[in-house]
């Protein structure tokens, strides 16, 4: 909000600090300073009328305080008009040039705002918060997945929606739920680089599996997890049917790739495949301590506390369905441990906060749902120019075209304003561009794109012109093989 403030700012008033104001009296020609309380809205001035009302009694805002919050209410009005104007990025054409276009009645009885995409004339609907196409309310899905955490089945899940809330959902959209927002949250998650300490505690756990190949003792995968002991942060799990090498290899490869680095030490039980995995894994580099019993001097406490609580979740659910159900669920345990519940080894924080990373306890999964999406969004060339260009952004749109994508200045642009722009975008591959027809910055796309979807537009034009005339039996059956070669062309 000073931010704003700061740039909104006339020759009488500065902003020395963030709670901190120097104002020009326009009788006097003196300055005042005028101050906020860092957590209240209180305010204090320098001048003559501040005083007297502090002796009086009366309204203790004088004329200073009451045009730097004018000022501030200003900047904050116009954040929001532009955040409520700018919708997402179109899902048809990942194009930023939209206007508003009606509401929409969803079935829970609220409204939704439509958009209209002013390049490929298509209606959508905004979806900056990660819920898109959901019919149910986002806090009911992020009730599911703690609920699932809580040792609940999908089935009871379902009822328990039913009977809290009014609202009757399968105990298979349940399962859809956690099946799509797990992935959403775990490619999310993998990016991150948590600060971790020197030393990784590795252990295996067994799950009883209902739908799997059958093994010698019965129907079971094994659960292979790494954990950092200092943090608690869990750093990656992975399923496999046996407890072989190569098992212990693709755990120390994945928990390479999400911590970002090799340990100095690995601790781990006296199974045989931990031994040779390590040694082509650390190149001798790696100290490998063998804890084989809780009467050893190191043990592997850490992860054992961890497999404890995947066995108490397991008590009431009586096995997971199949293999790919058992990753789905040792991956929601892993976001659940490490962004979501407290731990009181670790004074009430969550692993990530110790990791260094952000923490979601008071939002639970609804926050870290939208953190995933808007990442997830940024990576398209729409979101990714905005979020490179900042603040400089409410200056400009985004129109993704079939062959170029052009950034157009809403409205006229100061020189300093345009150069900032101007650098940011010249780096990105961006041109500027300025005659009778264009005055914006340009940066043609991929030359094999381009091609694709010039041939593909050619294909649909060559059908239409020849699509015969359905008024005989002949006609259609000509009609109906006509579609299908166009949708072989097309998605050839």
């Amino acid at each position: 909000m000073e931010s704003r403030a700061k740039q909104i700012t006339d020759d009488t008033v500065r902003q020395v600090a963030g709670n901190h104001y120097e104002v020009v009296s326009s009788g006097s020609q003196l300055t005042y300073n005028v101050r906020r309380m860092q957590e209240a809205d209180v305010w204090s001035c320098e001048c003559a009328d501040f005083y007297s009302a502090l002796r009086s009694g009366r309204d203790k805002n004088c004329r200073h305080i009451r045009q730097i919050r004018g000022m501030i209410c200003d900047a904050v009005a116009i954040e929001q008009k532009h955040a409520s104007a700018t919708p997402g990025t179109c899902p048809y054409c990942d194009s930023t040039f939209a206007v508003k276009s009606g509401t929409r009645l969803r079935a829970n009885g609220t409204r939704r705002q439509m958009y209209r995409c002013k390049i490929c004339k298509r209606r959508f609907a905004d979806r900056q918060n990660g819920f898109w196409h959901m019919r149910t309310d986002p806090h009911i899905v992020s009730d599911a997945l703690n609920l699932a955490m809580s040792g609940m089945s999908y089935r009871k899940i379902a009822e328990h929606i039913r009977y809290s809330t009014g609202t009757r959902v399968s105990h298979v959209s349940v399962g859809h739920w956690i099946a799509k927002y797990t992935k959403m949250m775990s490619d999310y998650i993998n990016n991150m680089k948590p600060v971790l300490g020197d030393t990784w505690s590795l252990d295996e756990l067994v799950l009883n599996v209902k739908n799997t190949k059958k093994t010698k003792k019965g129907f079971y995968d094994w659960l292979w997890s790494a954990i950092d002991p200092k943090t608690r942060f869990l750093i990656a799990t992975i399923i496999s049917k046996g407890r072989h090498t190569q098992d212990a290899s693709e755990l120390l490869d994945a928990s390479t790739k999400n911590a970002g680095g090799k340990p100095d030490y690995i601790v781990t039980d006296s199974l045989p495949a931990y031994d040779s995995a390590i040694r082509d894994f650390g190149n001798d580099r790696i100290q490998h301590i063998t804890s084989k019993s809780i009467k050893d001097t190191y043990t592997n406490m850490p992860i054992e506390r961890y497999h404890n609580e995947i066995r108490e979740n397991l008590n009431s659910r009586r096995g997971l369905g199949n293999d790919d159900s058992a990753q789905i669920y040792a991956e929601l345990l892993r976001i659940h441990h490490n962004f979501v519940r407290p731990h009181m080894g670790l004074d009430g924080n969550t692993p990530s906060q110790k990791a260094g990373l952000e923490s979601f306890v008071d939002t639970k999964y609804l926050g870290l749902i939208k953190e995933a999406h808007d990442a997830s969004e940024k990576t398209k060339s729409g979101r990714g120019y905005m979020d490179a260009l900042g603040n400089l952004a409410a200056h400009v749109r985004i129109i993704n075209e079939i062959y170029r994508t052009r950034i157009c200045p809403i409205e006229w642009l100061e020189n300093a304003v345009w150069a900032e722009i101007d650098s940011i975008l010249c780096g990105l591959g961006f041109v500027w561009m300025f005659d009778n027809h264009n005055r914006c910055w340009v940066k043609m796309g991929d030359q094999e794109q381009k091609t694709k979807k010039r041939r593909i537009r050619r294909a649909n034009m060559a059908a239409i012109r020849r699509k015969p005339k359905a008024s005989s039996p002949a006609g259609m059956a000509g009609a109906s093989c006509l579609r299908h070669d166009t949708c072989r062309i097309v998605t050839h």
